[in-house]
């Protein structure tokens, strides 16, 4: 009697359609992880240069976030799926990084560890319900 492992690399192979991954997604992926690091590079650049006060960079981020959260739940259709999932995980990214940097970068007073956490929750909450 022989016993199947429960870890097949043929079971693997199979299932990854490399077309699909190397066409669509590695470049969404890469896209998203670009925008996110550009919106990063940006509000650090203006914090060095002294454009925007924080509040406003704060407001930029947020302004952003929100954006790239609906307009990915609005593309949810089958044939844009993939770039609907990178704007919707994208904008996760950056409202957990606005987040973080309200509380610990920029000290804001609102911002205490009740309220901070409240905002994480709903956007975890937020990134729960669009991935189901």
């Amino acid at each position: 009697m022989e016993v199947e492992p429960a870890f097949s690399l043929a079971r693997v192979k199979g299932n990854l359609n490399w077309e699909q991954f190397m066409g669509a997604k590695l470049y969404a992926w890469i896209g998203g992880i670009t925008l996110f690091l550009a919106a990063a590079f940006f509000i650090r650049y203006s914090f060095e240069r002294g454009w925007f006060p924080p509040s406003v960079r704060a407001a930029m981020g947020y302004v952003l976030g929100s954006a790239l959260l609906l307009s990915g739940a609005r593309m949810r259709r089958k044939r844009y799926r993939v770039l609907s999932h990178t704007f919707c995980a994208t904008g996760v990214l950056i409202l957990y990084g606005v987040i973080f940097a309200c509380r610990a970068v920029y000290e804001f007073a609102l911002f205490g560890p009740g309220f901070t956490f409240a905002l994480m929750a709903g956007v975890t909450a937020i990134a729960f319900v669009l991935s189901v």
